[in-house]
């Protein structure tokens, strides 16, 4: 009996583990890195263990096009980190968090190079590039391109160290 219900959370790669009770995700449930004692196992009680190490996404160049009509391409890279397992679990895990994030940021930068403000050329997109990055934030995180962002925050995430939450994937940014 004992035996049957130790399941042990893997700290090398980091993860953690949703809770289940006949099955269901229970929401808030989260078990933490090393061995836990789950009755029953897993007949009533589980866990779906969950990969939580950061994740650097890297996109291939997207081809976008300027209002004077100027293809140039934009790659992109991006570091999350899972953080609640329920929502990264319902959005597909890191293929579906992927999914997602390529879909908002090829939306976000064709958004940005065609609106009616800067950039107008290729010229001034190119010279703006980092004026893109925070509206790229705001579509991931799912806020108005013209949220502001802090010098310390863009920064941080710059650096892969950002803690920006995106609720909707279940990922910090």
């Amino acid at each position: 009996y004992v035996l049957q219900g130790l399941v042990q959370i893997p700290a090398n790669p980091p993860s953690r583990g949703a809770l289940t009770l006949f099955g269901k995700r229970q929401a808030g449930k989260i078990l933490d890195e090393g061995w836990r004692f789950l009755p029953l196992q897993p007949f009533v009680f589980g866990a779906i263990i969950v990969n939580v190490t950061k994740k650097n996404l890297d996109l291939e160049p997207e081809s976008i096009r300027t209002r004077d009509l100027a293809a140039i391409s934009a790659p992109v890279s991006i570091t999350y980190t899972p953080f609640d397992l329920i929502a990264y679990l319902n959005v597909g895990e890191e293929t579906g968090a992927n999914n997602i994030i390529e879909d908002v940021v090829a939306e976000a930068l064709r958004e940005w190079a065609i609106n009616d403000r800067d950039p107008r050329t290729w010229e001034a997109a190119l010279k703006k590039r980092g004026d893109a990055i925070p509206i790229l934030i705001n579509a991931i995180l799912g806020r108005a391109p013209d949220h502001p962002i802090t010098h310390e925050e863009l920064a941080a995430m710059r650096a892969g160290n950002g803690q920006m939450d995106c609720v909707a994937l279940g990922i910090k940014l």
